[in-house]
C-alpha cells in the first residue's frame, strides 16, 4: 500500500510541479510520468487526428521512447469503437493475432510497428543530418540511399536546418532502456529463410512481408537447420554465442532485438557476396519505425564488425575497401605456415582486418594439396557438397563456375560387362547395412575394432544365414569406393570413434578449370616467403621465434597449417615440445594415401550412348589397380576429353617398382580390355606423386583404432595462445577435404583476431 501510494504522491507531485513552472507563461501542459523519462513538455509524434493535443495538454501521455509519445486524444482515435482510426487498428490486430506466435496484438505494438514515423540520414556530403519521414507504407532502400533534406518553395535545401532535438537523446544511456517495445525489424532479408522461427523471437516483424529486392544465389541459403553451428560461417539464427551476449548487454538491446541485425547483416552478406558488406549497405536495409532506428544503426555497424572479425560474413577474395584508412603496425605480426588453402584463407582474412600477415612456404608454389600444376586434377579440386559451401561463395566472387558431378556410378566387369543398376544398388544398399550395424554393435559394446574387419566379418555370418551378396567381388569393389569417399584406411579406421561428415549438402562438383584462380586472388597483396621451410620453434618467450632457411624472427603469433604428416614426423621442432594432449591428437590420427593418374584422350570412347552419359564408373576385378575413375571433360570449351583413375592405398605397392610410363600402360590394358574398342593412347597424362613429397601428403586423415573423438578437436586447439593449428586435420566436421581446411582457416584467423584483441 505505502508502495504504490507513494508511487501516487510522486505523480501528483510531479504534475502539480509541471503546473507550477508553467503557471506564470499561461499554458497548461502535462509532463511524462513514465519513471526515468523527463520529457516535462511531450509533442505527440503521431498527430493521427484532428484532435491532437500536438504539443499542448491531454489527460495522459503514452510514452513510447525518451523523444516519442503519442497523446490520449490520438489512443482514443485508434482505440474506442466507432472511431475512424479503431478500424486500421482492428484489421492490424486480427492480422497480427493470425501471423505472430510470441506475443499479443496491443495498441503501443500497433503504433510502434505501424505510426511512429521512420528517421531518415541526409545523404549530402556537407549535411548527414537525421530527419523525420512519415510515410505509410515501408520504407525503401531506394528512397534510404537517395535521401536529401527537402527544400522549401524557393528551392533552398533544409541542410541548414538544425537537427531535431530529440535526435540527440538517442545518445542518453537510459534511451533503450526506456523505450516501450522492442522494435522489429521489416523487408529483413533473413525473413524468407527463417519462417520455420517465431519472428518476434529473432527479431523479425511477423506482418512485414518477404524481401524482394536481393537476387538469390543457387546453392546459397544462410540459416540452413542442417548446417548451422556446424562452423562460424553457418551460425544458428536464434541462438547467441558468448562473445555476442557480452556484446548485446554492453550496447543494451534486447536478444532479440540483437539476432534480429545478427541474421540481417548474415543475410545481407551472403545475397551480395562479391561485395564488402558496408554501413552505407546497413544503412539502406535496416528498417524499423522510431528513434531507435538511429541507435540500431551504429550498433549495428559495431555487430558488422564484429562478425567480419569471426569470419562470419565478408571473407574470401573481395577485398576491404577500408583497408586503407587501417594503421599497420610496421613489423609483421602473425605468421603463417604453409601456402595451402588453410593458410590463405586465414592469411586473407587477417590482412582485410589489418593485421601485418606473413607466409612462410617450404614449396616454390603456393596452393600446397590443392596445387593442380601442371595437370588439372592432379591436386585436392574436388568439392564435396555446393550448398553453402565457402567455396560455393567464392566462385561467385571469381565470377567462376563448377561442373556438377553426376552421381550415379556405372559399374563394370573387366569382360566389359556392365554390371545392371539393381545389382549395383542392392549390392550397395546390403554394404550401407553392414556399415551401419557394425557402428550400432560397437556403440553398445564400446570395445572398438577396425571397419573393415567388422564389415567382412558381418557379411561373412550374414551369408551363412540368407543369400546376402552375392557378388563378392562387387561388395569388395564397393568398399573401395567407400575407402576413397572416406579418405580412410578401413583396415585401421575406428569404429568406435567414426562420425559421420556434417555439412556437405549439395551436388559434388570440380571447378573446370582448376582452383588455381581463387588461390591467385586469395593470396593478392599477401607477403609470402617460397622456399622458406620452417625448422624450429621456440615459443618459451613473450613472442615466438621462428627459425626458417632464411633465418630466425619473432612473431606475435604463429599460425601452423602444414600436412598432418609434417607433425607426425617431427619435420618442425618445438621448444619446449608440444602439450601432451597436442601429442596424443597428433598420433591418434592417421594419414590416408592416395595417387591419382590424369589421362587426356582424342575422344570419349568410355560413353556408348552420348543420351546416357555419367561421370563415374567402376571396373570390378580381384587384381586391378584401377577401380575407380572419373570423367572430369570440361564441357564448356573444346576441351580434350579426360579421366581421372584413382590408386587407392591398397594397390600403391603394386606400383612402387613402376616408372610411371609402366603405370599408365597397365592402365590402359584394363580399359582395352573393359571396353573392348580401337581406344587411342592418352595425348598427354600425369601421375601423382604426393607420397614421395617431404613430408609425406595424403589424400586425408582418419580417426585410428583405439583413439578418441576429440582428437580433432585437440588438433585446433591453441598452445598458450601463441601457437594455433589449421588444415583439414583440424577441422572435426568436414576432415579430409578442402572445405573444411578452407573453414579452419578462417576458424583460425577469428580465433587470433580476438587474441590480438583488435
Amino acid at each position: 500500500m505505502s508502495e504504490n501510494g507513494s508511487r501516487r504522491v510522486s505523480n501528483r507531485t510531479k504534475r502539480k510541479n509541471v503546473s507550477e513552472e508553467n503557471k506564470d507563461d499561461g499554458k497548461k501542459v502535462r509532463s511524462c510520468e513514465k519513471t526515468g523519462c523527463y520529457a516535462s513538455e511531450p509533442i505527440c509524434c503521431l498527430k493521427a487526428c484532428e484532435s491532437c493535443s500536438l504539443s499542448g495538454y491531454t489527460s495522459r501521455w503514452y510514452h513510447m521512447s525518451l523523444g516519442e509519445h503519442f497523446c490520449n486524444n490520438c489512443f482514443d482515435h485508434f482505440y474506442r469503437a466507432g472511431k475512424t482510426g479503431n478500424t486500421h487498428f482492428n484489421k492490424w490486430s486480427h492480422e497480427w493475432a493470425l501471423i505472430a506466435r510470441a506475443s499479443k496484438p496491443t495498441l503501443k505494438r500497433f503504433v510502434v510497428n505501424e505510426l511512429l514515423p521512420y528517421w531518415v540520414k541526409c545523404t549530402q556530403r556537407q549535411c548527414g543530418k537525421w530527419r523525420m519521414v512519415r510515410k505509410t507504407d515501408i520504407l525503401d532502400p531506394k528512397f534510404i540511399s537517395a535521401f536529401k533534406c527537402h527544400k522549401d518553395p524557393k528551392g533552398k535545401s533544409s541542410c541548414e536546418t538544425p537537427e531535431d532535438a530529440d535526435v540527440s537523446l538517442v545518445l542518453d544511456p537510459s534511451f533503450m532502456s526506456q523505450i516501450a517495445e522492442e522494435p522489429l525489424f521489416k523487408k529483413s532479408p533473413a525473413g524468407p529463410y527463417l519462417k520455420r522461427f517465431l519472428p518476434e523471437d529473432i527479431g523479425i516483424c511477423p506482418i512485414d512481408g518477404s524481401f524482394s529486392s536481393f537476387k538469390e544465389f543457387k546453392n546459397i541459403e544462410p540459416f540452413l537447420m542442417e548446417h548451422c553451428g556446424q562452423s562460424s560461417i553457418w551460425i544458428k539464427p536464434d541462438e547467441m554465442d558468448e562473445d555476442e551476449v557480452a556484446f548485446a548487454d554492453q550496447v543494451l538491446v534486447a536478444p532479440a532485438t540483437y539476432l534480429g541485425m545478427r541474421n540481417f547483416l548474415v543475410a545481407t552478406w551472403n545475397l551480395n557476396p562479391s561485395e564488402w558488406l558496408s554501413f552505407a549497405k546497413i544503412n539502406e536495409y535496416l528498417i524499423c519505425r522510431g528513434l531507435v532506428r538511429i541507435y540500431l544503426i551504429s550498433v549495428a555497424e559495431q555487430i558488422l564488425e564484429l562478425l567480419t572479425k569471426k569470419s562470419v560474413i565478408n571473407f574470401g577474395i573481395i577485398q576491404n575497401p577500408s583497408l586503407k584508412l587501417i594503421q599497420k603496425s610496421e613489423e609483421p605480426q602473425v605468421l603463417v605456415i604453409g601456402a595451402g588453402i588453410s593458410g590463405l584463407a586465414a592469411a586473407s582474412h587477417m590482412h582485410n582486418l589489418g593485421i601485418n600477415v606473413t607466409i612462410y612456404e617450404a614449396g616454390s608454389d603456393l596452393g600446397g594439396r590443392v596445387r593442380d600444376v601442371p595437370t588439372l586434377g592432379s591436386g585436392a579440386f574436388f568439392i564435396q557438397g555446393l550448398l553453402n559451401n565457402p567455396f560455393t561463395t567464392l566462385a561467385h566472387q571469381a565470377t567462376a563456375s563448377f561442373q556438377i558431378l553426376k552421381k550415379d556410378l556405372v559399374v563394370f566387369k573387366r569382360s566389359g560387362e556392365v554390371l545392371s543398376d539393381k545389382v549395383v544398388q542392392k549390392t550397395q544398399h546390403e554394404l550401407n547395412g553392414l556399415l551401419q550395424g557394425v557402428v550400432e554393435s560397437i556403440a553398445v559394446s564400446k570395445k572398438d575394432d577396425n571397419f573393415y574387419d567388422m564389415v567382412i566379418n558381418s557379411c561373412n555370418q550374414m551369408k551363412k544365414m540368407t543369400p546376402f551378396c552375392k557378388d563378392l567381388y562387387l561388395f569388395n569393389h564397393l568398399l573401395t569406393h567407400c575407402e576413397i569417399d572416406l579418405k580412410a584406411n578401413l583396415k585401421d579406421m575406428s569404429v568406435l570413434s567414426w562420425e559421420s561428415n556434417i555439412g556437405v549438402l549439395g551436388d559434388d562438383a570440380f571447378m573446370p578449370n582448376g582452383l588455381r584462380l581463387l588461390l591467385i586472388k586469395l593470396a593478392r597483396n599477401i607477403n609470402i616467403n617460397y622456399n622458406n621451410r620452417v625448422q624450429a620453434i621456440d615459443y618459451t618467450g613473450d613472442k615466438v621465434k621462428v627459425t626458417s632457411s632464411n633465418g630466425e624472427f619473432s612473431y606475435s603469433k604463429v599460425l601452423i597449417t602444414v600436412p598432418l604428416t609434417a607433425l607426425q614426423s617431427d619435420f618442425i621442432l618445438f621448444n619446449p615440445q608440444l602439450p601432451d594432449f597436442k601429442k596424443k591428437a597428433i598420433n591418434d590420427l592417421g594419414n590416408y594415401y592416395c595417387e591419382k593418374l590424369i589421362l587426356e584422350f582424342p575422344r570419349k570412347f568410355w560413353i556408348k550412348n552420348p543420351e546416357e552419359p555419367f561421370s563415374k564408373f567402376g571396373i570390378v576385378s580381384s587384381q586391378a589397380i584401377f577401380e575407380v575413375f572419373l570423367d572430369v571433360t570440361n564441357e564448356n570449351t573444346n576441351s580434350k576429353p579426360t579421366l581421372l583413375a584413382y590408386i587407392p592405398q591398397k594397390s600403391l605397392d603394386s606400383i612402387k617398382d613402376l616408372d610411371d610410363k609402366e603405370v599408365v600402360d597397365k592402365c590402359m590394358t584394363l580399359l582395352r580390355g573393359v571396353f573392348r574398342r580401337n581406344i587411342p593412347q592418352p595425348s598427354k597424362w600425369h601421375l601423382t606423386h604426393w607420397r614421395e613429397e617431404s613430408p609425406p601428403c595424403s589424400f586425408g586423415s582418419y580417426l585410428k583404432v583405439g583413439s578418441d573423438q576429440s582428437a580433432y578437436d585437440d588438433m585446433a586447439k591453441s598452445v598458450d595462445d601463441k601457437l594455433f593449428f589449421a588444415g583439414e586435420a583440424t577441422f572435426r566436421n568436414i576432415p579430409g577435404s578442402i572445405t573444411g581446411a578452407y573453414l579452419s582457416g578462417l576458424r583460425e584467423a577469428a580465433k587470433i583476431c580476438k587474441n590480438l584483441e583488435l
